[in-house]
């Protein structure tokens, strides 16, 4: 049975998956950073924050699904839990595994966000930063050998994440110089 289908489907669902996970990033890089002033829109944002890391985990199951029912190339069962454990381009899935299991640690964390110790949650969360360059990288990788469609998509997540986590690190060095906003200043002080 030609398997060339779950072989585009498997991609295909990467792409998604690494672009849902860049919104991801993104989006928890702005609430953490305090990026947002109004708490309205914080709470929106956390919300789609944890939305669209759940889709992204549905995609990534798809995609790891897709990759290991694919009789095009062989990944196995194993490789989808422990890296360096793939028949095809060892290196560069066990990248994908890595970057799977911590996303995985970090959903599994969240759901239990209020059960657990906040310090726990903190740590295990600052995985993300971990799966966002294993998974680059593995994007990066796989898309390199063939695609330069996929390379570029891949870049571009690249640099938008690099950008968001540029601008975490900056925000307090760059908060420090400016004026304070209305809503730091008494409401007395404000005539």
């Amino acid at each position: 049975m030609d398997s060339t289908w779950l072989w585009y489907f498997s991609r295909a669902a990467g792409v998604i998956t690494l672009l849902m996970f860049t919104g991801v990033l993104v989006l928890g890089v702005l609430t953490a950073g305090d990026g947002i002033r109004s708490a309205r829109t914080t709470t929106v944002v956390t919300a789609v924050h944890r939305a669209l890391a759940m889709v992204a985990i549905v995609f990534l199951g798809v995609h790891v699904l897709t990759a290991v029912l694919d009789t095009y190339v062989h990944v196995g069962w194993w490789a989808t839990l422990v890296p360096l454990a793939s028949g095809y381009q060892r290196m560069e899935v066990a990248f994908g595994t890595v970057a799977a299991d911590l996303a995985l640690a970090v959903i599994v964390s969240s759901v239990l966000r209020y059960r657990i110790p906040e310090r726990w949650w903190r740590s295990i969360h600052w995985a993300t930063y971990a799966v966002a360059v294993c998974a680059l990288t593995h994007g990066l990788l796989m898309a390199a050998s063939d695609t330069p469609v996929l390379t570029g998509i891949t870049i571009g997540a690249t640099v938008l994440a690099a950008l968001a986590v540029v601008w975490r690190l900056l925000k307090p060095a760059l908060t420090a110089h400016s004026r304070p906003s209305r809503s730091a200043i008494p409401m007395r002080e404000w005539t």
